[in-house]
């Protein structure tokens, strides 16, 4: 479970690393928001692509394998980041990490489904919240971190400063790579004592038959959720930039501000996994947090009241 834990937390703390600096981004590269919008999305085409692949790459190499293809290229990734002196090849970075991204979210499902899956108990409900919730604490350290970072080596050229900064930061992927082997050691002499494997190849349908048999349910869900992390991730990529606009705080500050939406969720996530297995309703809660979400959207952008209340409405919605 650790592991699962550790393999998110670190994958999400990379991902918000271009949210976290926006504005040491924008003055080290001279770029403009457009272009640290593509900067921070690029490496999504990749991620969600991979999603995708690594679902069939399952079958055939299994999730050890994909679960140290996907630590290594977050790793690559984020040292080609670091060391770039030029927009493309900071893309080129992003890139390069979503390859690693998408197979991380789907190697974490995979073993906690492998180790955790058992109909007569929540088990599997909390090992999901469990997962999420740490995925959220990587965002709440990339906002603290990046800036202080930042801060730390303020005495450097913005750029330099950037580039120290995110390599100090891929120590912890780094990391990543040993604790998967460890995983890999461990799944491997667990499998015959677990039956971790206990579905055939030949067993499972094909990927066109599962889609066929997915209920409207599911669409729903997939809609609501492609919708709202549209909306999330603009909203946290210029989070950082937006409260050093708005309230004219320094960077550090503005990104432990930023950092407070996923406090709540933290706590919240393996709750609401109980919530979900005790009672249903898993839409009904969903729809509740797009409320509180959209109501912490329109406090932070159409009030000038302090940013705390309209952080912790979107807190409580994650």
């Amino acid at each position: 479970m650790g592991v699962t834990c550790y393999f998110l937390l670190s994958a999400m703390m990379c991902d918000e690393v271009v949210a976290a600096a926006v504005p040491a981004i924008k003055e080290s590269a001279d770029l403009d928001s457009s272009q640290v919008g593509l900067l921070y999305s690029s490496s999504f085409v990749p991620s969600l692509t991979f999603v995708v692949l690594g679902g069939l790459l399952h079958h055939k190499i299994g999730v050890r394998a994909l679960s140290i293809f996907s630590s290594l290229s977050v790793v690559v990734g984020m040292v080609v980041f670091a060391m770039s002196t030029t927009f493309w090849g900071m893309i080129a970075g992003r890139v390069l990490f979503g390859l690693g991204l998408g197979p991380t979210e789907l190697v974490n499902d995979m073993i906690a489904l492998r180790w955790f899956d058992n109909e007569s108990s929540p088990s599997i409900e909390i090992a999901f919240g469990l997962i999420g919730s740490f995925g959220m604490l990587g965002f709440v350290l990339a906002f603290n971190l990046i800036p202080s970072l930042l801060n730390l080596f303020s005495h450097m050229a913005n750029a330099e400063a950037l580039r120290m900064a995110v390599l100090c930061l891929s120590i912890i992927p780094a990391v990543t790579v040993v604790i998967n082997i460890y995983y890999i050691v461990l799944d491997w002499y667990a499998e015959p004592i677990l039956e971790l494997d206990l579905v055939q190849d030949d067993e499972e349908p094909s990927i066109l038959e599962s889609v066929k048999q997915l209920p409207l349910s599911y669409w729903l869900l997939f809609t609501i959720n492609a919708s709202s992390f549209a909306l999330m991730y603009v909203i946290m990529l210029y989070s950082v930039d937006f409260m050093v606009e708005k309230w004219k705080y320094d960077d550090v500050t503005a990104g432990r501000y930023s950092s407070g939406v996923y406090i709540a969720g933290i706590i919240l996530s393996p709750l609401t996994g109980v919530m979900i297995h005790k009672f249903g309703k898993m839409i009904t809660i969903i729809f509740l947090g797009l409320v509180l979400f959209g109501v912490g959207c329109l406090l932070l952008g159409i009030t000038a009241w302090p940013p705390l209340i309209g952080l912790l409405c979107k807190s409580l919605s994650l």
